[in-house]
């Protein structure tokens, strides 16, 4: 993906980490403001039927954003910075029972949720 004029050093990194688990980065190195609408495929990330995915800041914690018609925006990463993300696959079971359990409460299977 070419960056847009006068901005140089976009970088997308992408590393699997397991079967269900992608970890990416992605690199601000120009003067620039810069924002990246991202598929999946470039990362190498597939969709099973029946599963979803879920982005997750690595720094954060928090959500980063929803996964649309198989595309991930980065949101605006400013220069010389980065965004670092994990895209999990997971199944529509998983996501009804994370509606079911707030965070902190515990279920039979783990410790804290």
């Amino acid at each position: 993906m070419p960056p847009a004029s006068g901005v140089a050093g976009i970088q997308i990194w992408a590393k699997p980490l397991d079967d269900a688990h992608t970890a990416a980065l992605f690199i601000n190195g120009g003067g620039a403001n810069y924002t990246a609408s991202i598929t999946l495929k470039e990362l190498n990330v597939t969709i099973i039927a029946g599963t979803s995915v879920k982005v997750t800041d690595v720094w954060s914690g928090e959500d980063a954003g929803p996964v649309s018609n198989g595309m991930w925006n980065t949101g605006n990463v400013m220069p010389m910075d980065s965004r670092f993300v994990i895209f999990e696959r997971i199944s529509a079971e998983d996501v009804a029972h994370e509606m079911r359990m707030p965070t902190g409460w515990m279920d039979e299977d783990s410790a804290y949720v």
